[in-house]
């Protein structure tokens, strides 16, 4: 509870209060004079109630009654190169968006949908309706002659009506749960439709004023979106790039087949952009806008013109954390024009084989890249740390934040670094060289970066302080500001000096965990912390199941366990798999409890349970995902990798397979945990008719056979 009152209401004392549980609901709390004869002064102040407001009606294209067939033949009888002809690029977007708007509009009707005051549930159909409606007409009938046929028939539309909301409700929740793979957010609209309060954008502090008109929130948070902007310096003035100009991307980046592959694979889920074309339109119309698509990219990508309906954005506040009454806790998300997006779908494979192949990406990038990931990232970055610690050395880490980075980025340095390779705006391109003249180890991800260097004596401190020297130098050329406050040391090792480190001339905060690409690492490299954080969410979730769906079917509960619940327990998993008994029994108590949501399965133990669903333990699938990350780094998409992570066998024995790695020697138990040490002795166990496989998808086959044939369930079998 907050008491919000500040001034005094009787003399020089606060004597009268307001308290609420949620501060942010008040708002304008003003003391003014007494009312009669009161010594007390009156309070007044405004209550924010959450709740969704009439503000009329909008019209959406009802694709239920649209007619696409007439639809198709009306697109099929034009001839594009006749309507494209002497037309730029600009030109013949405008053509092809005003015919395709023109023949949506006579085909596909639209549909007037009210914002009401409350919202119909999810699982109402025509069929419910009809039957409440027969239930009210007999309510009313027995209360005016008040028979008892008039009663016999409100009770028997009264049961028809609970039968039918009862299926209708399951129908719904199996269709969310089949979706909850591809569509996640369609099982959280659902249980955030049950809630009471309506979540949106909270009135905002503003020049010591709450705002509270929708147009007003607005201009705040425009103002505040624009601010964060770099005001950058005259073209003349950007710092010269040492990168080589390469030719121009061709049309041979283009290909029909291309678009209408990218066409059929749309999101039908996704909102519109500025533009006003509904991804349903383009996936159902694949076919027939192929040619002047593939002719409008064609044109953009030889004349280097965009359209401008391309470059326009619809922006969305999304709350982040924090006091929602604070602009700077709400995120700016642009909805842009689907088709412009399919249009840098299509150009990102190229962009991204001509960085493979030019060696123009660090190796120290690991966001945004291809065969690359958190994991990798995680898993190649702290296993140079843990060898340096089970070597004795002291270690010092540091973790550097970038304020807003990707909405800072100076667009006419990051064109200068794009010369190389003529694609979109990459952020990875732009910080490229981050590392340059760096002689510490360096880790990024995308704009997450961190830097360690053994410090055993006073020369490592002094140049691993040269080193974020040098970054703040890197960042002040190319218009980038550290956010020094989220920048942390961590000092690891117990002979460790605990040494002061400064940015920008502000010393940097030490910190004992940090939350690492989603993973919270300690100055122990211990996973506990990391344990119980990632059972607490899955548990948050699985709350949400429990509570807001009604079915305990296994076809709807199994399938939100495996898509919205397990992924919290296994994100990154190879990296901090758990070693203590107390850390695999947490994160096997979310599986046990999901399994005793399903209908019949209350009395059955935890083992039978597992049977019964087809599930295997999560150790079992984590020793399994240890096996098949270990493929990937040895004949896989990880394969580049390998090299730092794994040493080959100098010899070969009779037994055993051709692809047997030296199992490292350790110290520490923290070392002996980690996945580049408990994975080697396991992998050079396997047969060889596993290992050899040709493709992943045969591996796992063999793999899964081996471990049922020999009834391993873990490491310690």
């Amino acid at each position: 509870m907050s008491q919000v009152v500040e001034e005094p209401t009787r003399n020089h004392a606060i004597l009268d209060l307001v308290i609420s549980n949620d501060p942010e609901r008040i708002a304008n709390v003003q003391v003014v004079e007494p009312l009669g004869n009161s010594d007390h002064n009156v309070i007044s102040f405004n209550v924010w109630c959450r709740k969704q407001i009439y503000t009329g009606a909008t019209k959406t294209m009802n694709f239920r009654k649209a007619n696409f067939s007439s639809l198709r033949a009306a697109l099929q009888g034009i001839d594009w190169g006749i309507m494209f002809s002497d037309k730029n690029t600009e030109q013949k977007w405008l053509s092809f968006k005003m015919i395709l708007n023109h023949y949506c509009s006579q085909f596909i009707p639209l549909i007037r949908k009210s914002r009401s005051v409350k919202n119909h549930p999810m699982w109402l159909n025509s069929e419910v309706k009809k039957l409440i409606g027969r239930k009210r007409k007999a309510f009313k009938k027995y209360k005016s002659e008040g028979t008892v046929a008039a009663f016999n028939d409100y009770k028997h539309y009264n049961k028809c009506c609970k039968t039918a909301i009862r299926k209708a409700k399951i129908e719904n929740e199996e269709r969310i749960a089949a979706e909850a793979k591809t569509n996640p957010k369609k099982f959280f609209k659902y249980i955030n439709s049950k809630k009471m309060q309506v979540e949106g954008v909270a009135p905002l502090s503003y020049n010591n004023n709450m705002v509270t008109a929708d147009t007003e929130k607005a201009d705040v948070l425009n103002q505040f979106f624009s601010s964060v902007y770099t005001v950058e310096e005259p073209v003349g003035q950007v710092p010269p790039n040492s990168c080589t100009v390469a030719s121009a991307p061709t049309t041979q980046w283009l290909a029909q087949d291309m678009v209408l592959k990218g066409l059929h694979t749309i999101n039908v889920n996704k909102a519109p952009g500025p533009d006003g074309i509904h991804p349903r339109v383009l996936r159902e119309l694949g076919a027939e806008l192929q040619w002047p698509l593939f002719l409008i990219f064609s044109d953009s990508l030889s004349s280097g013109m965009v359209p401008r309906d391309w470059k326009k954005a619809n922006v969305i506040p999304i709350f982040k954390k924090g006091v929602r009454s604070q602009p700077g806790n709400y995120r700016p998300v642009s909805l842009t024009s689907v088709v412009g997006k399919l249009f840098e779908g299509l150009l990102r494979d190229h962009i991204q084989n001509y960085v493979v192949e030019n060696a123009i990406m660090s190796s120290n990038q690991h966001g945004f890249m291809k065969d690359r990931s958190c994991q990798t990232n995680l898993i190649a970055f702290y296993d140079e740390v843990s060898k340096k610690l089970d070597s004795g050395d002291a270690v010092d880490i540091i973790y550097l934040d970038f304020a807003k980075a990707f909405d800072t980025v100076p667009h006419k340095r990051l064109l200068s670094k794009l010369r190389s390779v003529l694609g979109p705006l990459l952020f990875n391109l732009f910080i490229n060289d981050l590392g340059e003249g760096i002689m510490s180890n360096v880790s990024v991800f995308a704009d997450d970066t961190k830097l360690y260097r053994p410090v055993n004596s006073i020369q490592d401190v002094t140049s691993l302080q040269q080193d974020l020297d040098q970054l703040a130098i890197w960042a002040a050329k190319w218009q980038m500001r550290f956010n020094v406050d989220k920048c942390k040391v961590m000092h690891l090792g117990c002979k460790n000096m605990q040494a002061p480190y400064t940015l920008n001339g502000t010393a940097l905060g030490k910190s004992i965990m940090e939350k690492d690409l989603g993973v919270l690492v300690d100055n122990k490299l211990g996973c506990s912390k990391q344990c119980q954080a990632a059972a607490a969410r899955a548990n948050k979730v699985l709350s949400c199941i429990k509570r807001g769906i009604d079915s305990r079917e296994e076809g709807v509960i199994l399938p939100l366990y495996r898509a919205l619940v397990r992924p919290h327990l296994e994100y990154a998993v190879q990296f901090w798999s758990p070693v203590l008994k107390r850390d695999i029994t947490e994160l096997e108590r979310v599986q046990r409890r999901a399994t005793k949501l399903v209908k019949g399965m209350e009395s059955l133990s935890y083992e039978e349970r597992l049977a019964k669903l087809g599930l295997f333990t999560l150790e079992k699938r984590r020793l399994r995902g240890d096996m098949i990350t270990m493929y990937k780094y040895i004949k896989g998409s990880y394969n580049n990798l390998s090299n730092v992570l794994f040493t080959s066998r100098s010899f070969q024995r009779t037994r055993g397979h051709p692809l047997r790695l030296e199992e490292g020697r350790f110290h520490l138990n923290i070392r002996k945990g980690f996945f580049t040490v408990r994975a080697v002795r396991f992998w050079n166990s396997l047969p060889e008719s596993v290992v050899l496989a040709d493709t992943l998808y045969n591996f796992k086959k063999g793999l899964d056979g081996f471990l049922a044939s020999e009834g391993i369930q873990g490491y310690g079998r």
